[in-house]
Formats: structure tokens, C-alpha cells, sequence
């Protein structure tokens, strides 16, 4: 079952941060008050715990109901928020740094799973919540408003740079974001004709769609998006 085996990957993980020495494994302990040669140590393990995180819980993001796989998915969220904040302070501290491939490849996923984690928080907009659940949605909503800067400045970068890779992630991040602006719009005209009292179907002017819905990917759909951004066949 996926929910064990998850379970177990995420505690190996933990556990392996746990054994790394005191000034890359302390969350409390900043990349930029270290040596620049131990910071960008630090990022790069930072970006790698965070990064296999989202790889082991981000297929729960589209499970049938947020809150059956909550823990799983807050760490998942948590994961690519890290990574988000580690890419931007990087841009902003050492702005003439040349990131490579890998931490490219972990922007990206970061920024899927914020993406897809968007269009699924906007089942929620409304509904009645804990005070727990309003600190997460606030927590929330910061990482989406940062990874949206983020993702401005990555789509831009990889318009200016080229590269087939590049353009794939691109292009999987365009229309990632056209499918929130299409549920969000879907949303706020169904929320709209309702409170006028017309009930009929409401019909939206079509975007750019995805072959499937994002909150029925399985874990075999995650996995075709990455075999199709490197151009892999992905067997199973």
C-alpha cells in the first residue's frame, strides 16, 4: 500500500537528517551566516531532504479528499515551501550565482506541487475551518503568492536560456497555472450565478487544459510528467 510505504520512506529520511553534523541538519542554523563555501553545502542538502519529501508524499496531493492524507500532504506542502525560500533567498544573496540542472529540476517540482496543491485548496475556499486549518491556509497562501514570483522568474529565465528541458517545465508550469485560472474562474462564476439564483450549468471559455484533471492524478500520472520533461519513457 502506498500510505506504509510512504510512511516508511519519510521516517528514513528523517532519520537521515538527523545523523548530519550539527550546522547543516539544524533548521535554526542559516545557509548565510555560514561560510559560502558550508552555505551552499547546506542549501544543496536543504534542496535534497526537501526535494525526496516531496517525491515520497507528493502523489497524496490527489487523493479524493485533502484531509485523508493530511499529514502526508502538509508535509509534502511544507517540503516544496523550503524549496521555494531556498531557491529565492539563493537569487537574492548571490545574484550572479548559476544555478544548475539539479536544483532547476527541484524548482520545478516545488513548483508543480504548488500548483497542483493551489487547485486543490480552491475545493476548499469557503468552507468552515479550525484555527489550525486557517494558520495552515495563511501559511499557505504566502507560499503561493512567493512561488508565483518564483515561477515568473523561472518561466522567464528558461524563455531567455532555451534548452528542450527547460521548455518542457515551462511549458508544464503554463499550463499548471492556466488550470488554476480556469478552476478559479470556473469557481467564481458558479459561486456568482448561484447567489443571483441561476442554478443552470455554467460554461467557462476553454484555457489551456491538461489531459487529466490534477485531482485525479495517480501516482503513474507524476511520474509521466517527469519521463516527459527529460524525454523518458517511463515503464512500469
Amino acid at each position: 500500500m502506498l500510505l506504509p510505504a510512504t510512511h516508511m520512506q519519510t521516517l528514513a529520511l528523517s532519520a537521515w537528517k538527523a545523523e548530519l553534523p550539527a550546522i547543516f541538519g539544524n533548521d535554526e542554523i542559516r545557509a548565510s551566516d555560514l561560510a559560502p563555501v558550508l552555505g551552499r553545502q547546506s542549501r544543496g542538502l536543504t534542496l535534497a531532504y526537501a526535494h525526496a519529501v516531496m517525491l515520497a508524499n507528493r502523489a497524496y496531493l490527489s487523493t479524493s479528499s485533502l484531509t485523508s492524507a493530511r499529514s502526508e500532504i502538509r508535509q509534502c506542502v511544507g517540503a516544496a515551501r523550503v524549496v521555494v525560500e531556498t531557491v529565492v533567498a539563493i537569487w537574492v544573496e548571490e545574484p550572479g550565482f548559476q544555478t544548475g540542472w539539479w536544483t532547476r529540476y527541484i524548482t520545478f517540482c516545488a513548483l508543480v506541487v504548488a500548483n497542483v496543491y493551489a487547485v486543490r485548496r480552491l475545493a476548499d475556499e469557503g468552507a468552515a475551518l479550525s484555527r489550525e486549518e486557517e494558520e495552515e491556509l495563511g501559511s499557505d497562501l504566502k507560499m503561493f503568492s512567493l512561488a508565483e514570483k518564483l515561477q515568473d522568474q523561472f518561466l522567464s529565465g528558461a524563455a531567455e536560456e532555451g534548452g528542450p528541458v527547460l521548455m518542457r517545465y515551462r511549458c508544464i508550469l503554463e499550463e499548471l497555472r492556466a488550470e488554476y485560472r480556469r478552476q478559479k474562474a470556473k469557481k467564481t462564476r458558479v459561486v456568482g450565478d448561484v447567489a443571483m439564483g441561476n442554478t443552470e450549468s455554467v460554461s467557462v471559455p476553454d484555457g489551456v487544459e491538461l489531459e487529466d484533471k490534477v485531482e485525479e492524478w495517480e501516482a503513474i500520472q507524476w511520474a509521466d510528467m517527469d519521463a516527459w520533461a527529460h524525454k523518458n519513457k517511463y515503464v512500469g
